[in-house]
């Protein structure tokens, strides 16, 4: 009989245009490009889940220095405890195109963490690097606009919709690891944003799997859409207040969704652990989000898996977005179990559920809402 435990699992899309991904399964699993980087260098691993023994309630100890702060997510949004904000829009680039882009589906199985991998923000496998010496903080405090969402048709991001860069660059080229293709600036933001991936968080049942909760309502999943801002590199992503924009948005049970099915396709193709699948029909990242993008909640809070770092700008949106139950039954029926030791039963086969953290203290930070 298959075992179902409480494990961690990130499925991921990955947005790519170079065909150079080498240096991509090094970075998701927490490793650095440089294989010859000298032991000086290098900072120890730490293994983590979502199981009892190293699960969210062990964190704080495991990770004092950032699983432990008082900036901490996912939250409960109470809507009747918000303060209203009027921004300007929110401005998603490149996420309404798909000429000259590609996306990879990957199951990272075991443990997803987020870590910085040269130039960007990527998903880590097998535990996390820690550093001990990262900033808490943000803020954002700015009144602009009544309005709070706007998406470029096209790719540019100098805002003239014409598909180039003032300098004369084509917006839509897509760097490995999404360096300046996808990005969100606007909506109260500090800066721009580069896209680095997206991920999702489910559970076993319908009544519980999103990571945050709105007004005491649990989604079955919920989806993240990571970002970096775009002048920050390297370890600097995490020493820098406002260093990462995440965007939440809740998924429940309702109509087929279609353009999810497009990822849904392909879980059979990354059933185990360590498989990846190039996505062979374009999707718009907007399509994966819900039809009123003007309505959301805002705080400051940090990364929701190991080493948590508060460095988080979060944008949730009000609205979910529905799948099947057809679709939610595909998303818990892969494995963390790598297809060799599932064949071979060298390890005993582990489906990937309830890889979500607990709603985590408020600790007398402002939430916003926006557009509402």
């Amino acid at each position: 009989m298959l075992t179902t435990l409480k494990y961690t699992f990130i499925l991921m899309v990955v947005l790519l245009e170079s065909q150079d991904i080498t240096a991509l399964p090094r970075l998701l699993a927490g490793n650095n490009l440089d294989d010859d980087s000298d032991e000086e260098n290098s900072r120890p691993v730490i293994p983590w889940n979502y199981r009892a023994d190293k699960g969210p309630h062990k964190w704080g100890q495991m990770f004092p220095y950032q699983c432990a702060g008082s900036m901490q997510s996912p939250i409960a949004i109470q809507t009747i405890n918000t303060k209203r904000k009027e921004w300007a829009p929110l401005e998603l680039n490149g996420y309404g195109d798909t000429d000259g882009k590609r996306m990879t589906l990957t199951n990272l199985g075991t443990t997803g963490g987020l870590i910085v991998g040269s130039d960007a923000i990527h998903e880590a496998d097998e535990g996390t690097v820690v550093d001990d010496d990262i900033d808490n903080g943000g803020d954002v405090d700015k009144d602009y606009g009544d309005e709070c969402y706007y998406v470029h048709a096209d790719g540019d991001d100098d805002g003239d919709d014409d598909g180039y860069n003032d300098d004369g660059d084509v917006d839509d080229d897509v760097e490995l690891m999404l360096e300046g293709n996808y990005t969100i600036r606007g909506g109260g933001l500090g800066g721009t944003y580069v896209a680095d991936q997206v991920h999702f968080h489910w559970g076993f049942s319908n009544e519980q799997g999103s990571e945050h909760v709105l007004d005491r309502r649990k989604y079955p999943a919920e989806m993240h859409i990571v970002h970096h801002e775009q002048s920050l590199i390297g370890d600097s992503i995490f020493h820098t207040p406002g260093g990462v924009a995440a965007i939440g948005v809740f998924i429940e049970i309702g109509e087929k969704n279609d353009a999810f099915e497009k990822l849904v396709k392909h879980l059979k193709e990354i059933k185990f652990k360590d498989e990846s699948q190039l996505v062979t029909e374009p999707i718009r990242l907007t399509e994966l989000f819900p039809k009123n993008r003007s309505q959301f909640y805002r705080y400051i809070g940090s990364l929701t898996t190991p080493p948590c770092y508060e460095v988080v700008t979060w944008t949730v949106l009000k609205q979910p977005i529905t799948i099947s139950r057809e679709q939610m039954s595909a998303l818990r029926g892969v494995f963390e179990t790598t297809r060799h030791a599932y064949v071979y039963r060298t390890e005993t086969p582990i489906l990937l559920q309830n890889n979500f953290r607990p709603a985590q203290s408020i600790n007398g930070r402002d939430v916003y809402r926006c557009g509402f």
